[in-house]
């Protein structure tokens, strides 16, 4: 009885959420299969199975009465804090081929240990290995291949186990775009796993024997790719437990670069066959084309270009196209052959511009010579008609006679043979008209003026 009035009550109960109306923790899903309470006039005790770290909480006891205003809620409530177990990683002792690992099963609840505990692996109970009288720590020995998960349990609950710890399970590697790879954009390598604890990441890549770090996190970015990065890398992921690696190829595509030709032999006899090759840098490879200079059909549809029995007339520019689906690059080779007969040596990729030097050096050297020859020639002529004309005189002075007052003249042939041309220039010919009489010898006449003293 309450102030004179009957009092009885009509419903008590637990809740944790005050959102709302109160709610009764058997009709709370969370909890309904787990709470159990049987309350009488004095007292009604909670008890709660299967405890997990998600049951902390305020919780709080309700009875309604038959009065209007009889509903009483016991405040503060009473905390319950609930800590998972855990199995701790104490040390490591790293092996050749393997790894021993001490394990420690924490709770939180039971500081010094007191608790008697349970190991599992792989959700199987094992015995072995158990280096303490409560066995609250193991001894695991892991191997790099080790795929166990390891897990422990209070002994008076082994329903109720402990996330489970594990090595790093083999990570997937990834491209980001997943697609064809373009040189100058940009690409992301990216490397997971699942593992427990949280395993450490590591990218590598690798030349031939060569390895080489280039990123300590899951990620690693190109801002812009060169075809230099091509090639194979792989992730490694790493924690006490075990290490796993991946790999992959990266696969940059370029147009052509780097183009270049080349001349087989450099220097050629007329008559013979040249090559010319066609190199360059691509992804994917290249097609080459050969065209010569002014002409529309290609030459050739090869990397390689063969010229058979060369003549004069294959003389050129020779123009080879590297061309794949992402562009393409040019080069071309300036042909020049000889005009003389079979021997005459050809010359191949020498620029315009030095070959017209040279020719117009050696052309200036010839005249030069030329010149110097004929000049030398005619002043020995001179000299030896003056000789003669002083010897005549001394031998006959008698046959002078008033009549001879007149100028005589004389004339005097001098012969040149052909120069033989510099070997050293020999493969390069000046164009120019032949003379009807460039076969002949040259013949140089020189005047020669005598006059008579009258005083003789």
């Amino acid at each position: 009885m309450l102030n004179g009035v009957s009092t009885t009550v009509k419903k008590s109960f637990w809740f944790i959420r005050t959102e709302g109306e109160p709610v009764d923790l058997k009709e709370d899903p969370e909890y309904k299969d787990r709470v159990t309470y049987i309350c009488n006039s004095k007292i009604c005790p909670l008890r709660i199975s299967g405890v997990r770290e998600s049951d902390s909480a305020v919780y709080k006891f309700m009875f309604i009465t038959n009065h209007q205003t009889g509903r009483y809620i016991g405040e503060p409530g009473v905390r319950l804090t609930v800590g998972d177990l855990q199995v701790l990683l104490v040390s490591t002792s790293v092996q050749q081929e393997y790894s021993d690992v001490q394990l420690k099963c924490f709770n939180r609840c039971d500081p010094d240990g007191l608790e008697e505990y349970v190991w599992f692996i792989n959700g199987e109970e094992t015995r072995s290995r158990i280096q303490s009288e409560t066995s609250q720590t193991f001894l695991y020995r892991s191997w790099d291949s080790s795929t166990d998960r390891i897990s422990c349990s209070l002994r008076s609950s082994k329903t109720d186990q402990s996330p489970e710890v594990y090595a790093p399970q083999s990570p997937t590697v990834s491209l980001d775009p997943p697609t064809e790879i373009l040189e100058g954009s940009s690409v992301t390598l990216t490397c997971s796993s699942d593992a427990n604890p949280a395993a450490n990441y590591t990218w590598f890549k690798k030349t031939n024997s060569d390895v080489k770090m280039i990123s300590g996190g899951p990620q690693f970015v190109f801002s812009s790719i060169h075809s230099t990065d091509s090639g194979d890398y792989f992730c490694e992921v790493e924690n006490q437990l075990g290490l796993k690696q991946s790999y992959l190829k990266l696969e940059v595509k370029y147009a052509p670069k780097n183009i270049s030709v080349s001349v087989n032999p450099p220097e050629i006899l007329e008559g013979s066959s040249v090559t010319l090759t066609c190199s360059t840098d691509a992804n994917p490879a290249a097609n080459y084309t050969w065209f010569k200079e002014n002409k529309d059909s290609p030459k050739s549809e090869e990397q390689m270009f063969t010229i058979s029995d060369i003549t004069a007339e294959d003389g050129g520019l020779y123009i080879c196209v590297a061309q794949n689906k992402l562009g393409q690059q040019n080069s071309s080779v300036q042909g020049f052959v000889g005009s003389g007969s079979v021997g005459s040596p050809a010359l191949w990729s020498i620029p315009a511009a030095l070959l017209t030097l040279i020719f117009l050096v050696v052309l200036f050297l010839k005249i030069f010579r030329r010149r110097s020859s004929e000049e030398s020639s005619v002043i020995r002529s001179q000299d030896e008609d003056d000789q003669t004309l002083e010897g005549s005189d001394r031998d006959d002075p008698t046959s002078r006679h008033p009549a001879e007052d007149e100028t005589e003249i004389h004339y005097g042939s001098v012969t040149f043979t052909k120069r033989q041309e510099d070997p050293l220039y020999s493969n390069i010919k000046a164009k120019r008209r032949r003379d009807a009489h460039e076969d002949k010898e040259d013949v140089v006449y020189s005047l020669v003026r005598s006059s008579r003293n009258p005083a003789d």
